[in-house]
Order: C-alpha cells, then sequence, then structure tokens
C-alpha cells in the first residue's frame, strides 16, 4: 500500500468546497488500489455548501488516515487548525514506550520506534533484519 508522506495537504482554509478539493486530491493520489473510488467521486459532485459536504470531508479524512505511516495522522497541525496534513505523533509513540534518544538504547528488533535527538529531531524506524527508516522530521 502507498503511505503518504509528512506534510501539509490543505492550508490557509476551512472553506468546505477547498477541503474537498484538496482531500480528494491526496486521496486520488494515493489511493492506487482504488479502495475509496466512490467517496472520490461524492467528493467531485457533492455541493460543497451542503450538510452532506461536511460528512463527506469527514470521511475522506478518515480513508486519508488509512494511508499514514507508523505513528504519523491525518489532521491539523498543533498550533495551525487550519493547516491539514500528515503529521508526526511522537506523544503517541511516547505513550506507547518507542522514543529513545539513539538507536543504541533501542530495544532489540520487535516494535516500531521513533529516536529523538537532542535537537528535536525525529526518525521513525521499522524492524526488519536491521532498523529501515519509515520517515524522519527535522
Amino acid at each position: 500500500m502507498t503511505q503518504a508522506t509528512i506534510g501539509a495537504v490543505s492550508t490557509g482554509t476551512l472553506c468546505t468546497k477547498d477541503l474537498l478539493r484538496a482531500y480528494r486530491g491526496k486521496l486520488s493520489e494515493l489511493d492506487t488500489g482504488r479502495d475509496h473510488t466512490k467517496l472520490i467521486y461524492d467528493a467531485r459532485i457533492t455541493d460543497p455548501d451542503s450538510e452532506e459536504a461536511l460528512y463527506i470531508v469527514d470521511e475522506l479524512a478518515d480513508a486519508l488516515q488509512e494511508f499514514a505511516p507508523d505513528y504519523v495522522y491525518f489532521g491539523s497541525l498543533e498550533g495551525d487548525g487550519a493547516c491539514f496534513g500528515f503529521w508526526p505523533d511522537i506523544d503517541g509513540a511516547r505513550e506507547d514506550g518507542c522514543v529513545y534518544g539513539d538507536l543504541a538504547n533501542a530495544p532489540a528488533i520487535g516494535q516500531t520506534i521513533i529516536v529523538v535527538n537532542d535537537h528535536g529531531n525525529a526518525t521513525c524506524y521499522v524492524p526488519e533484519i536491521t532498523w529501515r527508516e519509515i520517515w524522519s522530521v527535522v
């Protein structure tokens, strides 16, 4: 399955019409298996001023979450409620006990982890034969 990359999908607007367009476009890009064809179509034909449009925006957001890598969420950026996209969930990883200062202190291969260095840079690794980086933010 295609996974999303960290970053904004829609910025500077809470307008339903803009969110429908941005979310629909990103879902179309990620949904190579075509599991969400009907939702994408509904987002295209729905009147953005209708009450139904709000439900479709929520459904699109839920569908986009399916493409988020480990410890990444789809939603608004903390501190900017009009910036929607895929963002690291360091707090969630910390709650799961999966945040380390370096790979040397990480457990033996077995769980997805996040390494946060003393500058605040974060890198998420998945266990394979060795650690494989799946995302990184500075």
